[in-house]
C-alpha cells in the first residue's frame, strides 16, 4: 500500500510541476496562448458594472479597468515576479466578479473587508485588500496546491497521508485534478489572503488603482501601474508623497 501511494504521488506531483512550469514559462506576453485584442465590450462591462459598485464617489484607473476586462474575458495576465532571486514570468487568472465585489464593500465601509496600509517606501500612502487567486488554475493556485500536498523533496507530507488515503479510496481516476480540488476547498475554509487590489483614499474618495503581485516589488508595482494611475489622478501625486524609483 505505502508503495502504490508513493507511485501516485510521485506521478501526481510531476503533473502539478508540468502544470506550474507552463504557467510560468512565459518569456514574452505576446508568446501567452492567450489573445490580448478586442477587449472593448468587456471594457464597456466593466464600467457599466462600476457605476453600481462606486456608491462613494470613487475612480477606477484605466490600468486596472483593463486588468478586470482581461479577467472578465477569461484571459491570462502576466505577471513578472521575483522566485528565490529569479525573475519570472508567470501566468494568473483572477475573478472580476470579486474584484468588483470588494470595490462595491470599500464604497460601502463594510467592516468585513480587511484593508491594510502599504508602508514601502514606493508605495506607502497607499491601502491593499487582499482577493483571491485560487478559485481558477493560474500560478498562485497550483503553486498552492503543491504546498498543500508535498514537502520540498516532492514527497507526500506526512500531515496529508491520510487525506490521500481517502482520497485514493474513494477513486484513482483522475487523481491531480482532485488533489487540487481537496487542497484549493481546504485553503478556502481557512482564509485566503491571495493577491493585491491596491488603492488609495483621498479627501474621502477612494483611487481603485491597480490588481498587483507582493512579489512583484514594491518598485517594479509602481513603475509599471501607480505611475500611471497617478497621470490619471494628479490630485494624488502631492498628497501620497511617495519616493519615486
Amino acid at each position: 500500500m505505502e508503495t502504490e501511494i508513493a507511485q501516485i504521488t510521485e506521478k501526481a506531483h510531476a503533473v502539478h510541476i508540468e502544470m506550474l512550469n507552463r504557467l510560468s514559462n512565459v518569456t514574452k506576453l505576446n508568446e501567452s496562448p492567450e489573445s490580448y485584442s478586442d477587449l472593448e465590450n468587456q471594457i464597456k462591462d466593466v464600467k457599466s458594472r462600476l457605476q453600481i459598485k462606486l456608491v462613494n464617489k470613487g475612480k477606477v484607473s484605466g490600468t486596472l479597468i483593463y486588468q478586470m476586462a482581461l479577467h472578465l474575458a477569461g484571459k491570462s495576465e502576466l505577471y513578472t515576479i521575483n522566485h528565490n532571486d529569479i525573475e519570472l514570468r508567470c501566468i494568473e487568472y483572477f475573478h472580476t466578479t470579486e474584484i468588483l465585489d470588494l470595490i462595491g464593500s470599500i464604497e460601502e465601509e463594510n467592516d468585513k473587508v480587511k484593508t491594510k496600509p502599504l508602508n514601502g517606501k514606493y508605495l506607502k500612502g497607499l491601502k491593499h485588500v487582499h482577493h483571491s487567486a485560487f478559485g481558477s488554475k493560474g500560478y498562485s493556485a497550483i503553486k498552492n496546491c503543491i504546498n498543500y500536498w508535498y514537502n520540498q523533496s516532492g514527497k507526500l507530507q506526512f500531515k496529508r497521508e491520510n487525506d490521500f488515503k481517502e482520497l485514493i479510496a474513494e477513486s484513482k481516476s483522475n487523481i491531480p485534478a482532485r488533489m487540487y480540488d481537496k487542497a484549493i476547498r481546504s485553503k478556502f475554509k481557512k482564509g485566503l489572503t491571495g493577491e493585491w487590489l491596491i488603492y488609495a483614499v483621498h479627501n474621502e474618495v477612494n483611487y481603485f488603482l491597480c490588481l498587483a503581485k507582493h512579489e512583484e516589488g514594491d518598485e517594479a508595482i509602481y513603475k509599471n501601474k501607480i505611475a500611471p494611475a497617478l497621470e490619471e489622478f494628479p490630485e494624488l501625486k502631492e498628497y501620497l508623497k511617495i519616493t519615486m524609483p
